[in-house]
């Protein structure tokens, strides 16, 4: 599958701080110096067009040095020691692994681990940084933090850049925005991501409250998602004698991009968004054409008490209780990651079979925009961290060390390391659901195996399940969980969010807390009706814009770059 380099020329920005590092062992080849450029450098010596010029050209080539790798890449198995410093659980069993052994026999790469403990990993990451005594490979959470950007400016890990498109299996399983999280500023790539399992977004509807009060129609715009949202709050559904049941319970006045999604786009509540409005034009939230008649949405629901009044002091997960207790109709989820049963049994007290589901929860789309037959579901990058190589082996051993990230994003290489060999460590394989089946005996060598440990967690955006043989409930839980996510897909139309960052927007967070803060104040109190339209907006003109303006010019030049680049 042929997947495009799309240049951003930023970071990725994550809350994860970085969680890898090792010293060295035995011989490292000599540095190979890999000097890369800062921004103010950059900045300096080429325009912003120029810059995008150079991304456009980089990914043309490697688009087709992608599809001549596909059909001339053939894995070295020569016998090689690759040295590798990992953040797993001390569970994991490194020594004396018949994994470890079969995976040195189909590729010829022996794994030397070097495993601290989770609790100090960051700390041991930037020792050996510092001392430049890294191992071969070491395991980073994320890029977004500024030690992963001074590492790659300091040449201390190499720039893969040139040589992931020689690597079709890297391509193909690897999606282009997880490409682009591992982005630094200069442009370049400096590990390859660990891809992880897709997280798309549903609802949760109250089955028995649906059947009861809209006959079982899920509703299909805003007017009837109004109109359900009535028959909540005044007919008792809960049969308690009293009127507190709700339509929903947010977790803030951007809590669910649920709803948002009918006005613009969410990507997860950014005032930056990363996508465009839907007229096709970038624009920082407040100017988004939804974004009024969003909040008039949500201060008309609230003032008919079809909104939960303690929305605003939710803690995230609080939706997903109070629609457990029978205080709400509907509630956000996460498709495909074992949410739906958590839900229904959280709601019954007890394990229920996902035959029965259907019985208590009715997944649905986000609300769809006008205009448009499917709903969107916007999806960021789900890589969890990735693997930096150090600059201390030569080119050689660099490109080993790509091979076997190669190896590990097949099928067969992805099942080992998170599986382990059939007949000792799983019984059977289903390659439909993603799912190993264990007998007890099997259990015994968990240790050998662990989702930390493998150098790839999803496959084509699946996690690997694993269920004891004979428990058929739990075998039904891993084919549910499986088929609802390729079910799901079915019905939306997914939206690929870009990973970048914007240095100007951080700093103006950082030096305006209070203004930020009271943004946030701004809306709740509009949205409650503490303050009227004309409060709101004035407070809009008058502060917010003049106090963004910088870090708006530098997004929307970003934003415009990255779409040029795309193109």
């Amino acid at each position: 599958m042929k997947k495009r380099i799309l240049a951003t020329m930023l970071c990725l920005t994550m809350a994860a701080g970085l969680l890898a590092g090792c010293g060295s062992k035995g011989s490292a080849p000599a540095k190979e110096e890999t000097p890369a450029e800062t921004t103010a450098q950059k900045e300096e010596s080429a325009p912003a067009a120029t810059a995008a010029e150079e991304q456009a050209a980089e990914e043309t080539a490697a688009e087709e040095t992608t599809e001549a790798a596909a059909e001339e890449y053939v894995m070295n198995t020569d016998p090689i020691t690759i040295t590798i410093m990992d953040r797993a659980p001390e569970s994991f069993s490194y020594e004396d692994n018949q994994v470890l052994d079969k995976i040195a026999e189909i590729t010829g790469v022996t794994l030397a681990y070097e495993i601290p403990p989770m609790s100090n990993y960051t700390e041991r990451l930037q020792v050996v940084m510092a001392a430049d005594e890294m191992c071969d490979v070491s395991y980073t959470w994320g890029f977004g933090a500024t030690t992963y950007q001074k590492w790659a400016e300091d040449g201390l890990i190499w720039d893969v850049t040139d040589m992931i498109g020689d690597y079709p299996n890297l391509m193909a399983n690897i999606p282009q925005n997880q490409w682009d999280a591992a982005r630094c500023e200069d442009g370049r790539i400096y590990a390859v991501p660990k891809p992880h399992q897709d997280s798309v977004y549903g609802i949760g509807i109250n089955t028995d409250w649906l059947n009861k009060l809209v006959d079982g129609k899920v509703p299909a715009n805003l007017e009837e998602l109004e109109a359900f949202g009535k028959l909540v709050a005044e007919s008792d559904p809960d049969a308690n004698g009293q009127k507190d049941t709700f339509l929903f319970s947010p977790p803030g006045v951007w809590g669910d991009g649920w709803i948002v999604q009918a006005f613009m786009p969410y990507v997860g509540g950014s005032v930056l968004p990363k996508l465009p409005d839907f007229d096709g034009e970038y624009k920082i939230r407040q100017k988004m054409d939804g974004y009024l008649p969003y909040l008039r949405w949500f201060r008309d629901m609230y003032a008919q008490g079809l909104i939960d009044p303690e929305f605003f002091t939710n803690n995230t997960y609080d939706d997903r209780t109070k629609f457990q207790q029978n205080r709400t109709a509907i509630c956000a989820l996460t498709v495909g990651q074992n949410i739906t049963t958590s839900l229904v049994n959280g709601m019954v007290g007890e394990d229920v079979d996902p035959d029965l589901f259907s019985q208590y929860i009715t997944l649905a789309p986000c609300m769809k925009p006008d205009g448009q037959d499917k709903a969107n579901v916007e999806q960021s990058a789900s890589n969890w961290g990735g693997w930096m190589i150090s600059a201390n082996v030569d080119e050689e051993t660099v490109r080993r060390i790509l091979g076997f990230l190669d190896w590990a994003n097949t099928e067969e290489g992805w099942l080992m390391m998170n599986g382990g060999v059939q007949g000792h460590n799983y019984d059977t394989y289903d390659p439909e659901t993603k799912t190993v089946t264990k007998t007890q005996e099997e259990r015994e060598f968990d240790k050998e195996i662990n989702s930390y440990a493998s150098m790839a967690s999803g496959l084509g955006g699946i996690m690997l399940q694993s269920v004891t043989a004979g428990d058929e409930i739990s075998l039904k839980r891993a084919v549910y969980n499986t088929n609802e996510l390729k079910d799901f897909l079915t019905t939306v139309n997914v939206v690929s969010v870009p990973s970048i960052s914007f240095p100007a927007y951080t700093q103006f967070t950082a030096d305006n807390p209070d203004l930020v803060d009271r943004l946030t104040n701004m809306e709740e109190n509009f949205v409650t009706g503490n303050i009227d339209e004309a409060a709101f907006t004035s407070f809009l003109e008058d502060e917010w814009f003049p106090a963004i303006a910088p870090a708006e010019e530098e997004y929307l030049q970003t934003m415009n770059e990255y779409a040029a680049s795309a193109q």
